[in-house]
């Protein structure tokens, strides 16, 4: 009887997944800027004349940073919603490039396109971030898979490389005691 129960939430997951990539063929990325509150750059044009070296998608204003997965569930029955979208191409990642005030998002824009280091190597997955005249800037980078829902974001590189020296530490540990 419990066996039954797993297999139906198992597929009606499957089919939930399978409805909510009706709408989008292939990989996509979120594609919109949110310029928090009480900025007065509600649109691209007078963004770029302020800030020139900072990204800007169309905005989506809102009072509170919109919630990706439920703007991902309510695009596929609401059309006018996959503006906020852009279909992710062979050689692009998605990119998730945020602006942190004192602690507090001061706007976070979401897109398709390219990240390369050291001009030379291409960057698919992770996060990286530097500080700059009080804000901390974060660009996170990754590849969506398949119709699901779009990554825009990464685990970031210091997780990683704490695990990694765990797992050093974890076999240097093992192979004393052997």
């Amino acid at each position: 009887m419990g066996g039954n129960y797993y297999l139906a939430v198992l597929l009606a997951i499957s089919v939930n997944n399978v409805l909510l990539a009706a709408c989008f063929e292939g990989p996509h990325c979120f594609n919109f800027t949110w310029p928090t509150t009480g900025i007065e750059e509600k649109n691209c044009t007078k963004h770029n004349e302020r800030n020139p070296h900072t990204p800007c998608m169309t905005p989506y204003e809102s009072a509170v940073k919109p919630n990706t997965t439920k703007l991902w569930e309510d695009a596929q029955t609401n059309s006018s919603l996959t503006k906020f979208f852009c279909p992710l191409e062979d050689d692009n990642v998605c990119i998730r490039y945020t602006y942190n005030y004192n602690g507090a998002i001061a706007n976070v824009s979401y897109f398709c396109g390219k990240v390369v280091e050291d001009r030379t190597l291409p960057v698919t997955s992770g996060c990286y971030s530097q500080r700059t005249d009080g804000f901390t800037i974060e660009a996170c980078v990754c590849q969506t898979r398949g119709n699901n829902m779009p990554c825009n974001t990464a685990i970031r590189s210091t997780c990683t490389i704490l695990i990694i020296i765990m797992a050093t530490a974890a076999s240097l540990f093992i192979y004393k005691i052997l």
